[in-house]
């Protein structure tokens, strides 16, 4: 090369015997062209190797050191047998190009080919192997692998020809073995001295042969029966993706089957639908056809051109959209009636609400004396609770609540009792008693609206029992009225009247005494709490506190015991001077005892009382009116008021007569002869 060159030469002739020289791969690669090695090798290409030998790399590229001391002496120089070598190249581990066979391919420990540096020849010596991969060596690869496969069988056969005919082994022999293209075998020797070569015997020889042929067929049947297991894997493989394929594609085929059959049958009904559609088509255009031609005549007459024809079917397509017209009409005005009655439900469900908020706060005792305006309210309240159990109950329990509808039915059944409607009474308090919690003994215990609404219901059943059914009942239901309300002190209403109902029942009268005094008892202790607080009890506790006094009273009247009756009527008197049940009660116990002007003067008392209270006019309930009416007509009869007994016997006639059975259920009345209750007949006699 001209100018500055860093090559060591240009051609195999530039290097020393049997050196290649290593040529850069392409000219835009830097690196320089050198010698393989300064020492050691035997050839350059294949030529040089004789018959079925071959040339190839050894350890080239690949750096190593002086394996054992021996190769070393003071001045640090190596030796490879007698030949002094670079140590700093190691030339004693094999670099270089050498010859070689088919046969150099074990790379097994128990066979080694070392380097005889003497005679430039290797010989068989045991050694450990190392494998160790060159990146220089990969660009023969191609060439070796295929000189290989090659000659492998000829040159093993020439071997044992020259073993069977004593020829040398040496003639046949190459520089140390080279492992597969891709990797160099680099020598590690024992720690010892190099012993010289020497030749192996026939037998020897054919023990090697036997050996590596042995082995060379070992790997063959290893790779064969490695080749075979990988076909049956995937063979295996390949049945189990064929059966889930299969799987695969019966289910699909299996779908498409089902959906397939399903749109047959749906097809097929289509035409079985069509076919009976053209079919009585078919038949209704027979029919015409033979109508008309019966009466072709009279068809045809009104006829008279192709424009009548034209008039009559536009008279009948303006009349068929006049028919569409009128149903899409009604369509939308029937949905205009919907959302008009749901506007109109609405309303009335407000307004329901509105009046129920009115009597949110009105007690017991109160509902028995309404003022006209409540009544008024409260019998609107019923109309509209009316239309909504006859029409849309369900809708409203669930769009309102249990509560909200049970208030409403409870409010409603106690204004229709009053009202004398019992029945209607009776059928709304059996529905707020149907407005209840899922779990109701748990919401009674935890919530006090719910525990007194079921209280109250329980409490008027009882009075309708009382008054229009059997004492037994009523008992019962009071009993479960009572049981609600335990605890609170201030409920006087529910034992009172469970008390009444039990003197009625024959053979109780003791009970009620006892019960009666039990709660006259409580109240003297509610009074005396009060007044030392500096209050007084209110006007309900003061008519209930008359009232225990008054039924104490009755339980001697019925046993004819009139001194103990006249005393806790008089008390009666003496907290109220103008409760006209107790001076009539006392006026019948003087009466009874034969002091007729002192009975005479209370029957007096007893009259004014009543027509002061105007209760007899206040009153809705008639059981309650008439009762009224009886006491004002034989007060008036017991002071010889002509004209109030003439007015209240003619109230008290209407009030009781007639047929006053409701629903299969009679009315009993209180009677003041008997202190009991008897029919509106027996009372009559009374007046």
């Amino acid at each position: 090369m001209s100018g500055c060159s860093y090559d060591n030469c240009s051609s195999d002739s530039d290097c020393p015997t049997n050196v290649p020289c290593d040529c850069r791969v392409s000219d835009s690669d830097s690196a320089p062209n050198a010698c393989v090695t300064v020492t050691g090798g035997n050839c350059r290409i294949d030529s040089d190797c004789g018959p079925c030998g071959y040339c190839s790399p050894t350890q080239v590229g690949v750096l190593c050191f002086c394996p054992i001391e021996a190769l070393c002496d003071g001045t640090s120089k190596c030796y490879a047998g007698q030949t002094e070598v670079p140590c700093e190249c190691g030339d004693a581990c094999g670099h270089g190009y050498f010859c070689h066979t088919p046969l150099d391919t074990s790379q097994h420990k128990d066979t080694l080919d070392r380097m005889n540096t003497d005679n430039g020849s290797f010989s068989l010596a045991p050694a450990p192997l190392l494998l160790v991969l060159s990146s220089s060596d990969r660009r023969m690869q191609p060439f070796l692998r295929e000189s290989r496969r090659a000659s492998q069988l000829a040159c093993i056969v020439a071997l044992l020809i020259a073993t069977a005919i004593g020829a040398p082994a040496d003639s046949f022999a190459a520089p140390p073995p080279s492992p597969l293209p891709s990797a160099q075998v680099a020598f590690q020797t024992t720690p010892q001295a190099v012993q010289p070569a020497t030749t192996p015997n026939l037998e020897q020889r054919l023990e090697l042969i036997e050996d590596r042929l042995n082995l060379a067929l070992a790997l063959k049947d290893e790779k064969i029966q490695d080749t075979r297991d990988r076909i049956d894997n995937i063979y295996k493989e390949l049945q189990w993706v064929l059966a889930i394929v299969g799987l695969f594609l019966a289910f699909f085929s299996i779908r498409d089957a089902i959906r397939h059959s399903k749109e047959s049958n749906r097809q097929r009904g289509i035409d079985d639908i069509v076919k009976t559609a053209m079919t009585q088509q078919v038949r209704l255009g027979k029919i015409q056809v033979e109508s008309a031609e019966k009466q072709s005549s009279q068809q045809f007459e009104p006829v008279q051109s192709v424009s009548n024809v034209i008039d009559v079917v536009q008279k009948t397509l303006a009349f068929r959209l006049d028919q569409d017209k009128n149903v899409a009409d009604a369509f939308n005005e029937i949905k205009r009636i919907k959302v008009e009655r749901e506007r109109i439900r609405k309303l009335k469900i407000d307004a329901a609400i509105g009046i129920l908020d009115h009597f949110a706060n009105v007690s017991r005792m109160q509902y028995t004396a309404l003022t006209d305006e409540q009544h008024k309210r409260g019998s609107k309240l019923v109309l509209l609770a009316s239309e909504l159990v006859v029409n849309e109950l369900d809708e409203f329990i669930k769009e309102r609540g249990f509560e909200l509808a049970g208030r409403l039915f409870y409010t409603c059944g106690v204004i229709a009792y009053y009202d004398n409607d019992i029945v209607e009474a009776r059928s709304f308090l059996d529905l707020a008693a149907q407005c209840r919690a899922a779990d109701h003994d748990a919401e009674a215990r935890t919530n006090e609206k719910y525990r007194l609404r079921f209280a109250f219901i329980h409490y008027y059943r009882a009075l309708i029992q009382k008054n229009w059914g059997d004492l037994s009942e009523a008992s019962h239901e009071i009993q479960q009225s009572a049981r609600l309300l335990e605890g609170r002190q201030s409920e006087f209403l529910t034992p009172v009247t469970m008390a009444e109902i039990h003197s009625y029942i024959t053979g109780e009268e003791h009970r009620s005494r006892n019960d009666l005094q039990d709660l006259l008892q409580r109240i003297v202790q509610l009074e005396s709490g009060q007044t030392a607080q500096g209050r007084v009890l209110d006007a309900n506790q003061k008519r209930l506190r008359n009232r225990m006094l008054v039924l104490l009273g009755n339980t001697h009247f019925m046993l004819q015991q009139y001194q103990e009756a006249l005393v806790h009527y008089t008390a009666a008197i003496g907290h109220n001077a103008d409760d006209y049940s107790a001076l009539a009660s006392v006026a019948q116990c003087f009466q009874a005892l034969g002091d007729k002007a002192a009975a005479t003067d209370h029957f007096g008392r007893c009259s004014d009382a009543i027509e002061r209270s105007g209760d007899f006019r206040r009153k809705r309930e008639r059981i309650s009116r008439a009762l009224v009416a009886v006491l004002a007509a034989n007060a008036a009869k017991g002071c010889a008021n002509s004209s109030r007994w003439y007015d209240y016997a003619r109230e008290a006639r209407d009030l009781l007569g007639g047929n006053l059975a409701v629903d299969g259920l009679s009315p009993k009345f209180f009677s003041p002869a008997t202190k009991r209750l008897v029919s509106a007949q027996d009372l009559l006699k009374e007046v």
